[in-house]
């Protein structure tokens, strides 16, 4: 008798139009979980974008600052030869000789010998072997050698 009772009972069945608004609303929810999901994702890329081109910026920043200040320091290299060739200029002008050292230019030929503005090293001073000339170079920040010569 049991069996008898549920099957007798009627099946339920959504109706159609139940069925059409179940499927639109399912399809809504989706949807709109679908656009969100889109949107977090752009968002997302956005900001990874965002965060590379800061990091491509800021070591764009340090290299333009380190070609700028090795330009600075190139600069200062070759205006200490040019003043170190008026000072060798004066000395060999009252000696008739240039000096075996670059010490031996004193204040009255240089107020100070400048040094490397990096390595605080003094430039490259090559007196001829009779002393009528010389080769005076600074290493430049790329690695080349600029060279004073009072013979060119």
């Amino acid at each position: 008798t049991e069996n008898q009772s549920q099957s007798s009972q009627p099946k339920k069945e959504f109706s159609p139009v139940v069925s059409v608004v179940g499927i639109i609303l399912t399809s809504i929810i989706l949807f709109t979980g679908g656009y969100f999901y889109l949107q977090y994702l752009q968002t997302q890329n956005i900001e990874e974008t965002e965060k590379t081109q800061a990091a491509e910026k800021r070591q764009e920043d340090e290299r333009i600052k380190q070609i700028e200040e090795n330009v600075k320091n190139d600069q200062t290299r070759k205006l200490d030869l040019a003043n170190l060739e008026k000072g060798l200029g004066k000395y060999f002008t009252q000696n008739k000789k240039y000096p075996e050292k670059l010490e031996e230019i004193t204040a009255d030929y240089l107020i100070v010998i400048p040094l490397d503005p990096i390595s605080k090293e003094p430039y490259r001073y090559v007196p001829g072997k009779d002393l009528d000339n010389y080769v005076l170079s600074a290493k430049l920040s790329d690695g080349s050698e600029y060279t004073v010569n009072p013979q060119e």
